[in-house]
């Protein structure tokens, strides 16, 4: 018996396609994304869309896992245009980053915060951004604690909090293992706070906590990279570090083709530091 899709699940891919694009379409354009809006949109009544998707909360989820699929595309693909570890990290997040101040719609829906007491996620459930983000990030995480002098915390520096989480958290971005490749609690301890660090300083430029000054200049973002840096054994290759962010940024803002924000002004404001 064949394998290959029939008639019916290829319109029904088709249609789905269709409706994820609709929703992107309006997110963009800085809309709300509802049912009404995605049928009005492909010229459907709303009772046809729920064919398709179950509710709003299962559009929402479609579209949201459409983005992620670019972002980890647009991540691996800014990572491969680099050779060595550490070259591959910071273009992977420099990439990260200008998708977000080049999208920030899109990026608000796959990172709008949540009630972080309201669901403890389970092996059942799907990755979330945060999660399918990270796990992207977990690899070249890993591939740089291998090659530079990295110090991670001993496990008495560990809070004893997360000795619960751990496993739960590492297993559901995929990756057991922590930045060195060994299962070290300590180890994975120093991914979760290079993780946040990065991801802050991303949703607080996209949410407007940060002066618009400081975001199109990159000095927030530079100063973070630097803190990460020196934690991850990198502090001798930041200058070249920093180019490749540049290049990176401006190869990022081509492809989304939108006028570039650049991060070269906060060269001059951490040369020495």
């Amino acid at each position: 018996m064949s394998d290959s899709p029939t008639r019916v699940q290829r319109r029904h891919q088709a249609t789905l396609a269709d409706i994820v694009l609709a929703g992107r379409t309006l997110l963009r354009a800085g809309c709300d994304v509802s049912i009404s809006a995605v049928a009005g949109h492909l010229g459907v009544t709303p009772p046809a869309l729920y064919r398709y998707v179950p509710s709003l909360t299962g559009l929402l989820e479609l579209v949201t896992q459409a983005i992620m699929t670019d972002v980890i595309q647009r991540m691996t693909n800014a990572a491969d245009r680099q050779e060595d570890p550490a070259a591959r990290l910071i273009a992977a997040a420099t990439a990260f980053r200008q998708w977000a101040l080049n999208n920030p719609h899109e990026f608000r829906l796959a990172f709008s915060p949540r009630d972080p007491l309201a669901h403890i996620p389970t092996p059942e459930d799907p990755q979330s951004a945060v999660e399918r983000s990270s796990a992207l990030f977990l690899r070249f995480f890993q591939a740089v604690g291998s090659s530079y002098p990295m110090r991670c915390p001993d496990d008495d520096e560990v809070p004893p909090a997360y000795f619960s989480v751990a496993e739960r958290l590492s297993g559901r971005r995929g990756h057991p293992e922590g930045a060195t490749g060994n299962n070290s609690i300590a180890d994975i301890w120093q991914f979760e706070r290079v993780w946040l660090k990065f991801i802050g300083v991303i949703c607080c430029e996209v949410f407007g906590f940060v002066p618009p000054e400081l975001v199109v200049s990159g000095d927030m973002f530079v100063l973070t990279c630097i803190e990460i840096g020196r934690d991850l054994g990198l502090a001798d290759e930041f200058d070249r570090l920093l180019a490749i962010a540049v290049e990176t940024a401006q190869w990022t803002d081509d492809v989304d083709g939108v006028d570039p924000l650049h991060v070269t002004a906060a060269r001059l404001r951490t040369e020495s530091i």
